[in-house]
């Protein structure tokens, strides 16, 4: 089962998405699958993509 995240509004050009501030190997994953999403869309209003 995915872990449940949140996302705002960091300011009128960026979001977050925030797991929590657990560690665990399955989250790592559902970072790491969501930022090459992001990476291979290749969209003009998408800048920058920092998975941390």
């Amino acid at each position: 089962m995915p872990a449940a995240f949140r996302v705002y509004s960091l300011s009128d050009t960026a979001i977050v998405i925030d797991w929590g501030n657990t560690i665990d190997e399955a989250i790592n994953h559902q970072v790491q699958a969501l930022f090459q999403c992001f990476q291979q869309e290749k969209k003009d209003f998408i800048r920058d993509v920092i998975p941390a």
